[in-house]
Order: C-alpha cells, then structure tokens, then sequence
C-alpha cells in the first residue's frame, strides 16, 4: 500500500529518521535529526520508503545506500542495482556460502540477458561503482558480513571479492 505523508510525520529513509516539515504538491521539506533540511521529491521519498519495507520482509533489513548523495547534493541511487542484486540472490541456493559474491557475478557471465543488463548499469554508473555495490548489496542482502579477507574471483567480471561468513548478531 502506498505511503501516505504527513506534516509532523516522522519516516526513514537511507539517510536516516527524518520528520516532513512541509508538503506540496510534489515536493516535501524533511528535517533530519542532525538538522538537514532538504527538499525532495514525494514519489521518489515513497519508492524508497516501500523498498525498504521489501527488504525488511526479504530478511535484509536496512540497506544502507551509499551513492545516495552525488558531489554537487545531486541525488544518484543505486536501487536498480540492488534490485539486480536481490533477483540474482533470489535464484541462488541458501544458505549462502562465503563466496557469494563471486557467485553473484558468475550467475551475472552465465545468462546474456543479466551480461545486458550488467553492461547497461556499467554505462549508467561506471564499472567501480557497479562492482562495489554489488559487493556492498550481497552483503547487506545476505545479512552477512565481512571476515577481512578477500579472494581471487572465478567471474571475470572483478578482481577480487570479500569472503563472507554469516552474520555473528544474528
């Protein structure tokens, strides 16, 4: 069901808890708790506000989105891919060995249509921040954190990849 905000309202975001100061029309003025003040776009604030309602019914959690804020506070996501990201671990086998990032990428090189797409978020983005949001999502995805150590990829798609064990607060 889609969000309805409300002046006064607090919600959350990627950026953290945040109160709707004013609404119009399409524009919203949000307040953060460390006293940012900005404006956004009301359907963009609610596709993100459902997304992470998904991730939290998936087991994910909270995903933090670090490209939210472009140099010059011009806004870049990275939702699409996360999305890509969260189909590809969808098909995969749990529990999710430690290598699942190398997998990911593997699954990626298999299927021309996910190589398409891949090579489109490339263009998009540019290939490092692809590559370490992938590796960024399938973690946070996974709910499993890093062990400090990395390893040499079987995908030609990266160099290298963090090791993954499953998460110890959980």
């Amino acid at each position: 069901m889609p969000i309805s905000f409300k002046v006064g309202q607090r919600y959350r975001n990627r950026d953290g808890e945040f109160e709707v100061v004013s609404l119009d029309k399409n524009v919203m003025t949000m307040r953060y708790a460390d006293g940012r003040v900005i404006d956004s776009d009301v359907a963009l604030q609610a596709r993100i506000h459902e997304r992470m309602q998904e991730e939290q019914s998936y087991g994910a959690g909270e995903v933090l989105n670090q490209d939210e804020h472009e140099q010059g506070g011009e806004s870049r996501k990275t939702d699409e891919i996360r999305d890509f990201v969260a189909e590809i671990l969808r098909g995969l086998r749990q529990p999710w060995p430690p290598d699942v990032t190398d997998k990911v990428c593997l699954n990626i090189e298999s299927r021309r249509d996910r190589l398409s797409h891949y090579q489109k978020l490339v263009r998009d983005f540019g290939q490092p921040t692809v590559n370490a949001s992938i590796g960024t999502y399938v973690k946070q995805l996974t709910g499993m954190e890093s062990t400090g150590r990395e390893a040499t990829p079987k995908s030609g798609l990266i160099s290298s990849y963090s090791v993954l064990a499953p998460s110890k607060s959980k």
